[in-house]
């Protein structure tokens, strides 16, 4: 999927899709949380969240792509599992932890090191699936939260896809 009308004009990130049947117990969670986009898949962003930020609307769309299908190419499978709930202090984010953070680090380093540009962003990386996302922190649901069940057996990541967002609705533009 990579039709002509592709751009970065809207923020675009790199996403690495969490599979079935984990990413319907993901939603599931969101949903109970009535909190991040419903249409928006599960995912552990690799490039545009936190570490670097969105893509620069200013480079070539042919470029990207083959970049991308590079490092996708060089990057071995990730298996992983979710070893909890977290939060980011003084945000509204909460969200499942993988269980290593290593192979979305180095999938992240290789983003980073490439020559496809990016916004700054003032974070440091961390692979994360946000479940719940305000616009500031409140605390008073922070317990129940972080003990919710959640989904903890392992996976393969298969799918790596470029989404835009623009005006809270997420654009597939890329698989």
């Amino acid at each position: 999927l990579y039709g002509n009308e592709m751009n970065f004009e809207a923020d675009t990130y790199v996403v690495l899709e969490i599979p079935s049947p984990i990413a319907e117990e993901v939603m599931a969670i969101r949903r109970h949380l009535e909190s991040v986009p419903r249409n928006f898949c599960a995912e552990i962003t690799v490039a545009g969240s936190s570490g670097v930020g969105v893509l620069s609307p200013n480079q070539g769309v042919d470029e990207f792509i083959e970049i991308l299908e590079g490092i996708v190419k060089s990057t071995p499978q990730i298996e992983t599992r979710f070893k909890g709930i977290n939060h980011f202090p003084g945000t509204g984010i909460y969200y499942l932890e993988p269980e290593e953070q290593a192979p979305f680090v180095q999938m992240h380093e290789k983003f980073m090191n490439s020559s496809i540009k990016f916004t700054a962003s003032p974070f440091p990386y961390h692979a994360h699936c946000t479940i719940k996302k305000d616009d500031e922190e409140t605390l008073k649901d922070f317990d129940k939260i972080i003990t919710l069940s959640y989904p903890d057996k392992p996976f393969i990541i298969t799918t790596v896809s470029v989404y835009s967002l623009k005006d809270n609705k997420p654009n597939l533009q890329y698989r």
